[in-house]
């Protein structure tokens, strides 16, 4: 995944909780440097409650993107996007997930020093649709939450100030978030998501990409 993300880039990844375990060793201070040239989509990760073992640097708990565009009449035709990455628990046996500190605690630390850094905040966040309704009653400065294990909703909900939005599910579907700025700068919020079939034909270089990731897997 690492390989593929690096070759077909994503502006913004967030580690969740099942990430976890394997971004210690992606990002473990010895030869750091030299990955991240190799697998640039490591630059572009994001985690603001993991806990991280000694030795290892963490990524950054939010990374903010400058958007330009025509369209964009205020702030010089940029827009500042904060995005927070966030990850909930599981559930285990002694009652406490020791790869995680509590989510909640995080987002009202991490919100209000994104905030001044941009005109939008997105929390980006692992975690299910109530406990993503809880982050956007709780962070009055956020504008949207994305819940990336929603299952079963696909609607969107406004609570507080913010859009809360679920990812669209596995390969079936590619949600679309769409951001309209009025003359004054003022943000309101479009989601959808479109079912991913036959009409869109999958990438020629991406199918053998992941085939020859299972045959290299199979050996």
């Amino acid at each position: 995944m690492v390989k593929a993300y690096s070759r077909w880039p994503l502006d913004v990844v967030n580690l969740g909780r099942f990430d976890l375990n394997f971004a210690q060793r992606l990002f473990v201070r010895e030869g750091l440097s030299e990955r991240k040239t190799e697998w640039p989509v490591l630059r572009n990760m994001i985690a603001a409650n993991g806990v991280f073992e000694s030795g290892v640097e963490p990524p950054p708990p939010f990374i903010v993107k400058e958007v330009t565009g025509r369209r964009i009449t205020t702030n010089g035709g940029k827009l500042r996007i904060a995005f927070i990455g966030l990850a909930a628990p599981i559930r285990v046996a002694e009652g406490i997930d020791g790869a995680v500190t509590d989510v909640f605690a995080a987002a009202r630390k991490v919100v209000p020093q994104a905030r001044k850094q941009a005109d939008l905040v997105v929390i980006v966040a692992h975690c299910e649709w109530a406990a993503a309704n809880r982050l956007a009653q709780e962070n009055p400065e956020a504008d949207i939450v994305m819940s990336g294990n929603a299952e079963g909703f696909f609607d969107p909900a406004k609570v507080g100030n913010a859009l809360v939005v679920p990812v669209a599910p596995g390969n079936l579907r590619m949600g679309e978030l769409r951001i309209y700025l009025d003359k004054q700068g003022k943000a309101s919020f479009k989601f959808r998501a479109t079912d991913l079939d036959q009409v869109v034909p999958s990438d020629p270089a991406a199918v053998e990409f992941v085939d020859s990731a299972r045959r290299e897997r199979a050996r």
